[in-house]
C-alpha cells in the first residue's frame, strides 16, 4: 500500500470505525463466554455484568415482544444506512471533528445492529444485544450498556457541541455584521445624527420643565 492510499485510508476514519467495531465485538463475546458472576471493579460505582437487551440502547424498550424487536431491528438498520450515506455524501465538505462524530456514531450503530440482527436463541443461545458495563450513582443504577452504546453517545454529544459552537459563532458574526453593515464614514454620520437627536430630545425635555 503506497503512502497516498494509506493517507486516504487514515483520513477516511474507516480505521477508527473498524477499531471501535472490533473492540465492541470482542469485549461482548469475552464477557458472554467467560463471565459467570458479576465482577466488581469499583465498589458501589462500576462493575461488569452480563445482560441481553432486546430493545434500544441502554436497555430502553427491552420488552422482548417480537413486534418490538422487529421494530428496533428496522430502526437500527435504517439509522446505520442513513449515517453511512450521509457520511459518504458529506465527508469532503464536513470538518474533521464532524467526520469523527459521525464515524463514532456509525461504529456504534453498526456494533449493536449486528447483535440485533444475528443474535437469536436458535443461533447463538441467547437473544439480543450483549450489554456488560454497569455504573451505579448512589441509589441509581444506570442502564447496562456496551462500547457501541458509548461510541454512539459520544458521537452524538460531540456533534451537538459542534453545532452549538457553530450557532454561537454565526450569532456573533451576524451581530458584528449588523453593527458594521454601513461603511465607516456613513456609520460615523449615523452615530452623530443619533447623538444629535438624543441631545435635542434632552434639551426639549429640559425646556419644558
Amino acid at each position: 500500500m503506497n503512502k497516498a492510499l494509506l493517507k486516504k485510508f487514515f483520513d477516511s476514519l474507516i480505521w477508527l470505525m473498524i477499531i471501535i467495531f472490533v473492540l465492541d465485538f470482542a469485549t461482548k463475546w469475552i464477557v458472554q463466554l467467560n463471565l459467570k458472576d458479576d465482577i466488581i471493579l469499583i465498589p458501589g460505582f462500576l462493575k461488569i455484568t452480563l445482560t441481553h437487551n432486546l430493545g434500544a440502547s441502554f436497555g430502553m424498550g427491552n420488552g422482548g415482544e417480537p413486534f418490538m424487536r422487529a421494530l428496533w431491528i428496522t430502526i437500527s438498520v435504517v439509522m446505520s444506512a442513513g449515517l453511512i450515506f450521509y457520511y459518504i455524501k458529506s465527508f469532503k465538505k464536513n470538518s474533521k471533528l464532524y467526520n469523527i462524530a459521525f464515524a463514532l456514531m456509525i461504529a456504534g450503530a453498526l456494533g449493536n445492529a449486528v447483535d440485533r440482527i444475528f443474535y437469536w436463541e436458535a443461533l447463538v443461545g441467547f437473544d439480543g444485544v450483549i450489554d456488560w458495563i454497569s455504573f451505579t450513582f448512589g441509589s441509581y443504577n444506570f442502564p447496562v450498556f456496551n462500547i457501541a452504546d458509548s461510541s454512539l453517545v459520544i458521537g452524538v454529544i460531540l456533534l451537538l457541541v459542534l453545532l452549538i459552537i457553530e450557532m454561537v459563532k454565526d450569532a456573533i458574526k451576524k451581530n458584528k455584521e449588523g453593527a458594521y453593515s454601513l461603511p465607516p464614514e456613513q456609520y460615523e454620520k449615523k452615530l452623530k445624527k443619533e447623538a444629535e437627536a438624543l441631545e435635542k430630545e434632552n434639551n426639549e425635555a429640559n425646556n419644558s420643565k
